[in-house]
């Protein structure tokens, strides 16, 4: 039964194979729309009202220190749908246009018939920075775009259908960390 449902999930891969130019316009379009979003939260605090009252506090981070905590929170091991795991073993982080665009690598795997192994790429933003009780900073690394290399031991023929039926339960179910 399994096997004819990743059968039929082919065939629906093959019928419809997404247009990768249009992929990177809707990653582009939504690391606008964050960084639009960035700019009308700094509109809010006017030139003469930064640290206005003495219990405000003003933090800023580079983009090094960044890495340099998410490099030592690495690696992370997130269970997914269909029996699959992603880890993630690396990272870059780069500040532009107040946003912190992150990159993270790693693997998605199967252990279970289908068996998979392919690198990936993941691509986004920290965002959603809180300060908790405990005076501890967090966020949250939305995922805008998930790119897998070629499947370990698929057969070439196959290896494309494979890597954009991983792609979408990828995407789907890594909306963020």
């Amino acid at each position: 039964m399994p096997l004819r449902r990743y059968a039929c999930a082919l065939l629906l891969v093959a019928c419809q194979r997404p247009d990768p130019a249009l992929r990177e316009r809707v990653v582009q379009r939504d690391q606008l729309r964050r960084e639009v979003a960035g700019f009308r939260s700094l509109e809010k605090v006017a030139p003469g009202k930064i640290m206005r009252r003495g219990e405000e506090v003003l933090i800023t981070l580079s983009d090094s220190l960044v890495q340099s905590l998410l490099a030592a929170s690495l690696p992370v091991t997130v269970p997914i749908r269909d029996g699959m795991t992603v880890t993630l073993t690396q990272t870059a982080v780069v500040f532009r246009a107040n946003v912190a665009r992150v990159e993270l690598s790693g693997r998605v795997r199967r252990e279970s018939f289908p068996k998979l192994d392919a690198t990936m790429q993941l691509r986004g933003a920290l965002d959603s920075f809180v300060v908790d009780a405990t005076h501890a900073l967090t966020a949250r690394v939305t995922i805008d775009d998930v790119a897998l290399g070629a499947p370990v031991d698929a057969p070439d023929v196959l290896a494309p259908y494979i890597i954009e039926i991983v792609q979408r339960i990828v995407e789907s179910s890594l909306p963020e960390i």
